[in-house]
């Protein structure tokens, strides 16, 4: 039998989670490319997230940076496909090129195993391995890959914005700057390994 879920709480879940990431409901709109009102009215659970199509739940979860449990545990929805918890989790290992380079690596990482190999891009920068999502939206305080205008990789922290809108990026050596002229915001890291 199936159980009845307060779709209130659900959307105070929704709420509570955004506004912990510092998150506008125009900031979450924006990024699953909805409005702020279609947000609104998620968030006072007038729309059900089960009825959201598959790629659209995934952007709502990567943006929310919750896995797939733990949006079920807060929001007490269920869904096909997610395991129970205790589940091992299905690990797929990835096969990715590395940036500007001959070399492969292969990642079995259960935070991975939701994306595609063409939602990632790796990079060496001064030693680190990165592996950056390009369809997660980074949020100031992230790790961020970033693409110079000649093709380089670099990794830095997102800081905030300028009051043009600019990126300001943290670089290695703690150096604060506006996001370069040409150069491009590639998307969050989400992964860093120091070898």
């Amino acid at each position: 039998m199936a159980t009845t879920v307060d779709m209130a709480k659900v959307g105070e879940a929704l709420k509570d989670r955004r506004e912990s990431l510092g998150l506008s409901q125009a900031d979450l709109g924006l990024r699953l490319e909805r409005s702020q009102a279609w947000v609104s009215k998620l968030e006072r659970g007038q729309i059900d997230p089960r009825e959201l199509s598959a790629l659209l739940l995934r952007t709502l979860l990567s943006t929310l940076r919750w896995t797939p449990e733990e949006f079920v545990r807060a929001t007490g929805l269920e869904f096909p496909g997610i395991e129970a918890e205790g589940d091992e989790p299905d690990v797929r290992s990835l096969h990715l090129e590395v940036h500007r380079s001959k070399e492969r690596v292969v990642l079995g990482l259960p935070e991975l195993s939701t994306y595609k190999p063409r939602d990632l891009l790796t990079f060496w920068d001064r030693g680190i391995l990165v592996t950056v999502s390009r369809v997660d939206e980074p949020v100031p305080g992230e790790w961020v890959g970033v693409e110079s205008a000649k093709g380089q990789m670099n990794l830095y922290r997102l800081t905030g914005y300028t009051r043009q809108g600019r990126p300001l990026l943290e670089d290695l050596d703690e150096a604060i700057a506006p996001l370069e002229q040409g150069a491009r915001l590639v998307g969050r890291a989400l992964l860093r390994i120091i070898v």
